[in-house]
């Protein structure tokens, strides 16, 4: 992950607290060609063909009733929109997170696509 982040592909950041003595979660950035998605297909193939990046990101279980997922997906949306040169973005999770899905739906987000990828059970869905 390190050399693709230095050249500007990927990237992956640790969510730590404040003191950084406590991991809250992972945040993954990824282009739609990067090998996970070799060979996937997307019910909405024009949509996911017009996405220039995915981000993914996991917040530890015990935090999820304090709504650390939510303001670390209000903080990403408002990172991505200041910070990053991207335009169309979208968030990424598995159709079996359900509390996920269901996040990204109270927070505004509407399902762009689905992808089915060779090999794994469940979709991944991308939010807009």
């Amino acid at each position: 992950m390190e050399t693709r982040h230095e050249a500007g592909y990927a990237f992956g950041y640790t969510v730590m607290n404040l003191d950084e003595t406590e991991c809250f979660g992972c945040v993954y950035v990824m282009p739609p060609d990067a090998k996970m998605y070799d060979g996937a297909e997307a019910d909405d193939d024009a949509a996911w063909q017009a996405c220039d990046g995915t981000i993914s990101f996991w917040v530890r279980t015990a935090l999820l009733d304090d709504g650390v997922d939510r303001v670390l997906l209000d903080e990403l949306r408002r990172w991505f929109d200041d910070e990053w040169t991207l335009t169309n973005i979208t968030f990424n999770t598995n159709e079996a997170l359900v509390q996920q899905v269901a996040m990204y739906e109270a927070a505004g987000l509407t399902r762009r696509y689905a992808l089915t990828v060779p090999g794994e059970a469940a979709r991944h869905l991308g939010y807009a």
